[in-house]
């Protein structure tokens, strides 16, 4: 249906067209089928899947050819975005994150309002001002001396995230074989 450009919600795209050419003069209509990469790059989710399987079985229907113009990042996995803008890490060294994280936290607060959402670990721990303050982005906040000004957290470690969201998991990777299956039988056919 007509939109303006750039309010695209589904990365793939179908249309019915006609081409003329000189085995055709007459016209020879068609279904063009292509990814729309400017939305979520180009990935693949269940909604796209659906355009891809509806397109594929009106071009069968009607017995026209199916052309599908794939440019695609693959299966859509992501993160959460309800999650994705409270998680938290701790890091295996505070003062230097090149040694890596040891888990990815929700603060109690957090935690409470993701629900069932998320799956946690409780973790007791025990910070110091300064490092509070690095982890949470707030420049000079204390001193670097370990026993200066200690806190006692609980974290919410992250064990699973099963989010609110259509679309991020493996439920993106069932149209691969939805896709593959289409295309067996449009070539068949």
């Amino acid at each position: 249906s007509p939109r303006e450009p750039g309010l695209n919600r589904v990365g793939m795209v179908a249309w019915r067209v006609t081409l003329w050419t000189p085995e055709y003069p007459q016209g020879r209509d068609m279904v063009l089928i292509a990814n729309d990469l400017s939305v979520q790059n180009g990935t693949f989710g269940p909604r796209e899947d659906d355009v891809f399987r509806q397109a594929s079985a009106l071009a069968r229907a009607e017995r026209i050819p199916r052309v599908y113009v794939g440019a695609n990042s693959g299966a859509r996995f992501g993160l959460s975005d309800s999650v994705k803008q409270k998680f938290r890490v701790e890091w295996n060294d505070w003062q230097d994150p090149n040694k890596g994280i040891k888990y990815l936290y929700l603060t109690p607060k957090d935690r409470e309002s993701l629900g069932e959402t998320v799956v946690t670990e409780e973790v007791r721990v025990r910070v110091n001002k300064a490092q509070r303050a690095f982890q949470i982005g707030v420049p000079d906040g204390g001193s670097e001396d370990e026993g200066a000004d200690l806190l006692d957290e609980v974290h919410h470690k992250l064990i699973a995230i099963i989010g609110a969201e259509e679309g991020l998991g493996v439920e993106c990777l069932q149209g691969s074989g939805m896709i593959a299956a289409e295309t067996a039988i449009a070539n068949r056919e």
